[in-house]
């Protein structure tokens, strides 16, 4: 069927000329009837005659206005009445679809239009008012479909199909709903995102509360517990129109998770007509549920197994469930060793390697594993049992004896598990007729001790003897070797090198002493008959022993104290009973220390006369006194009195800094002022006034802070100088080293967080965690130390007491005077390891050694 939807200018035209010529026609009809009923009149006796022709005139009218109202086509044989061929029916569209309402008339005979709620939207194929309206259809095939474009919910209404009266066909008229639905807006778990975590507590209550807003009709709510469709006994939905022809669906779900529900997804998916099955509208939220971990279990050793020594170990604590998962910390004799775990998923693992040693045996080490929601920790625990060998033997006894000398001697094991047998060599024979006994040892396993015997024979220097301490199950031995020195008396010393009364002077080229005697047991240094004393620190006697002697040298560095002093040398071994000496006193030359002048009388006025007395310390030979000024006579050199202190000026003001001196000659070209690094010509200038010089600086800024030096010098004596500190007031810097952005404490310790800032004035520190001030000395659990280190560095110290895990993490320091307020982050974290140095150079290299400098890392504060 062909369909036009638009009709042009010129068929309307053509449209109108018709409708004008049946209203015409019907005029022309009325007239005739008019003339036929006065012709009847007038020709009562021909009516009869000429019914049968008046009928035909008028079927003949009726037939002309049919044809002209009904339009060009092939003209029916007989009438037929119009009728709907095709009933507009109800129909419902997506909204921005197209509607298409159809409405086919056959034998169509009067005007077609349609009305929306009874409003008429008029026969024309374009309807005014309506852009997205339009008439499409044939009038030759009786089709008159209305066609809707991007439907909306103002469209959404009842329409009709209206079939006007004409000739005798009566009005007709059909009826259709067009529902236009809309996809829902949003769809949300009411403040989760969406695909978030949901953190609860084990058996809390929680609600999840499920909004799909803005739908046509109402949208439908279903509930998934991870794939499955969850049912619950009872849930809350609620269907609001939230704007006109638009609702929104609630749907809520109160929860009380268990373990069982972590991890588990919840979601809620919009159910509508609007919606495709591909592609569903979903809003899910995972949830995390926090319920203590599961029992630790320990892996890598059995109760009842046995370790050597020197092996590896892997002890391994896991622990499964727990949300967090579980934090492992291992301990040995009740001790903390270990904290560090890994975790994957919600197992958790804490793995401590170590190689067993001795005081392994019989140590306990525990397992605990806890959590945020623990009430106390779980605990496993097994007791190491290692075998070891003892790692030595000790030899106690004399080591030096006379000729038949009865010698005691006892020999001990280091702890071995199980013990170790004891025995003796003593000059190569065994000796059998030995005692022993074991003790436990509080490192572990047991230590052994045999006591033994032997007596010095004669004709030997010296009695070795040997102590094997056996551990018979691991077949190791460990054996200590003990000398005992025979005695026999030594010959005189003798001293050579300088003679008795030598001279030495005071240089850098050092005397030598030398000795040679049997043995020397130490050196001494006496002045005349006094009493002996130790040699002076610095001075070491270096012994060099022969076959049948023994030499002691010392090499000296003379200095005033050596003079008259006397050195002696003593020989002695246990054989004598009074050491034998030798000695010798040196005679040492060496200038005077000091020069004192002093002046008699000590108040003087004009015109007296003065006596000026200069003494030197003792020197020998004495020294030789002399007087000089102006080249020989005494010279005047120049001294600074005062210097102006603590000059604090605010930014932008001029500074004025003061140095007094005293000395002749003395003009304002005697005393300067400078500073390394600054340049004194921009900002600086000076006067000089009665002896005062005044260094000006004009717009002090940060910059600026620092010491000024003065310095005079009138050219008589040395210069002096004096420095003078200026500060400028400016607001808070806190140091960004390593060192103080980092603090460690271990768990139960005192953590030390230092924070350390230079500023003008003083600062305020104020300590935050969380951006919350903490209570600083109002408990017991937080103290600050505050100290001045100069004029402008201020450090604070916050002191956390018993640091628990949850203390670990970022503390903010905030520094702030009248200028202003800095805040830096210090982090207090569990003991590590050292940081790496920074900043690492080479400053010096030679053939044998290098020097470096470094910036130290953070020291772990292990």
């Amino acid at each position: 069927m062909a369909l036009n939807p638009v009709l042009t200018k010129e068929e309307e035209h053509q449209q109108q000329q018709q409708q004008h010529l049946q209203h015409q026609e019907f005029q022309q009809l009325q007239l005739q009837q008019e003339q036929q009923t006065k012709w009847q009149q007038h020709a009562t006796k021909r009516r009869r005659c000429h019914q049968h022709w008046i009928k035909n005139l008028q079927i003949l009218g009726m037939a002309v206005i049919a044809l002209s109202l009904t339009g060009p086509g092939p003209a029916p044989c007989h009438a037929q009445q119009q009728k709907f061929r095709t009933t507009p029916h109800d129909l419902q569209v997506l909204e921005g679809a197209e509607a298409m309402m159809r409405c086919e008339v056959t034998n169509v005979a009067g005007a077609v239009q349609w009305t929306k709620d009874g409003f008429a939207l008029g026969f024309s194929a374009v309807i005014p008012g309506f852009p997205r309206y339009s008439v499409l259809g044939d009038r030759k095939q009786g089709v008159y479909n209305l066609r809707i474009s991007n439907a909306s919910i103002n469209d959404d209404a009842e329409y009709q199909c209206q079939v006007g009266p004409a000739r005798l066909n009566s009005a007709i008229r059909a009826n259709a709903k067009l529902t236009v639905i809309s996809a829902p807006a949003s769809i949300e778990i009411k403040g989760y995102a969406h695909n978030s975590k949901v953190e609860v507590r084990e058996n809390q209550d929680l609600q999840l509360k499920c909004i799909v807003a803005n739908a046509k009709p109402a949208a439908q709510i279903v509930w998934y517990r991870g794939n499955v469709e969850y049912k619950p006994e009872k849930r809350d939905d609620l269907v609001e129109e939230a704007i006109p022809k638009r609702w929104t669906t609630t749907s809520s779900l109160k929860l009380k998770p268990g373990p069982d529900d972590d991890y588990t997804e919840y979601t809620c998916q919009a159910k509508h007509k609007a919606l495709s099955p591909d592609m569903p509208m979903r809003a899910t939220v995972q949830l995390s549920v926090l319920y203590p971990p599961g029992p630790p279990y320990i892996e890598g050793y059995s109760q009842g197994d046995t370790l050597r020594r020197g092996q590896s170990v892997e002890l391994m604590c896991r622990s499964r469930g727990g949300n967090p998962p579980a934090q492992l910390i291992w301990y040995k004799n009740g001790s903390q060793i270990r904290m560090a775990y890994r975790t994957a998923g919600r197992l958790s693992e804490n793995i401590y390697a170590f190689t067993a040693e001795a005081g392994d045996n019989k140590a306990r080490f525990r397992c605990e594993a806890s959590n945020v929601m623990s009430q106390t920790p779980l605990k496993a625990e097994v007791d190491l049992s290692v075998l070891f060998a003892p790692t030595h033997v000790t030899v106690m006894g004399p080591t030096e004896a006379r000729v038949g000398d009865i010698v005691p001697l006892t020999c001990t094991t280091a702890p071995s598990n199980p013990p170790a047998e004891i025995k003796w060599m003593v000059g190569g024979r065994q000796v059998r007729n030995t005692t022993f006994s074991k003790t436990i040892s509080p490192e572990g396993g047991w230590t052994s001790t045999s006591n033994i015997t032997a007596i010095v024979e004669p004709h030997k220097r010296s009695l070795v003897v040997i102590c094997h301490g056996l551990n018979m199950q691991l077949t190791e031995n460990v054996v200590s070797t003990h000398t005992i020195n025979v005695l026999c008396p030594p010959a005189s010393p003798g001293i050579n090198g300088l003679r008795d009364e030598a001279y030495v002077f005071m240089n850098p080229h050092p005397s030598r002493i030398s000795s040679c005697l049997v043995e020397i047991s130490r050196i001494m240094r006496t002045h005349g008959a006094v009493n002996p004393f130790p040699l002076r620190e610095g001075i070491n006697s270096v012994i060099r022993a022969a076959d049948k002697s023994v030499s002691a040298e010392i090499t000296i560095l003379a200095n005033v104290t050596d003079n008259q002093a006397q050195y002696r040398c003593e020989a002695s071994n246990s054989a004598t009973e009074i050491p034998l000496f030798q000695s010798t006193t040196l005679s040492v030359h060496f200038a005077p220390e000091t020069v004192k002048i002093r002046i008699e009388p000590e108040e003087l006025r004009p015109g007296m006369q003065a006596a000026i007395i200069c003494d030197s310390s003792s020197s020998n030979p004495p020294a030789k006194l002399s007087w000089w000024k102006d080249g020989i006579p005494i010279e005047d050199g120049t001294s600074i009195k005062t210097v102006s202190e603590n000059i604090i000026v605010n930014p932008g003001e001029e500074a004025m800094l003061s140095c007094s001196v005293e000395g002749k000659p003395l003009t304002e070209e005697h005393v300067k002022w400078e500073r390394v690094g600054y340049d004194m010509t921009v900002k600086t200038s000076t006067t000089f006034a009665n002896g005062t010089s005044y260094l000006h600086l004009k717009d002090a800024q940060r910059e600026d802070v620092g010491n000024f030096r003065c310095v005079a010098d009138n050219r008589v004596a040395n210069p002096t100088n004096r420095d003078v500190l200026l500060v400028v007031k400016f607001a808070p810097e806190i140091t960004k080293s390593p060192t103080m952005m980092r603090a460690a404490s271990g768990t139960g310790e005192r953590g030390r967080l230092p924070c350390r800032a230079q500023a003008s004035p003083k600062p305020q520190f104020i300590w935050r965690q969380d951006k919350k001030d903490l209570p600083i000395n109002r408990t017991y659990k937080y103290e600050v130390e505050e100290r001045k280190i100069d004029s402008l560095t201020y450090e604070s110290t916050l002191i956390v007491d018993k640091v628990a895990p949850a203390d670990y993490g970022a503390y903010e320091c905030i520094a702030r005077n009248e200028l202003g307020e800095t805040i830096e982050t210090v982090r207090l974290e569990i003991t590590s390891q050292p940081d790496p140095p920074l900043s690492l150079n080479i400053l010096n290299v030679t053939h044998d050694a290098v020097t470096v400098a470094w910036t130290p890392g953070f020291d772990g504060r292990v």
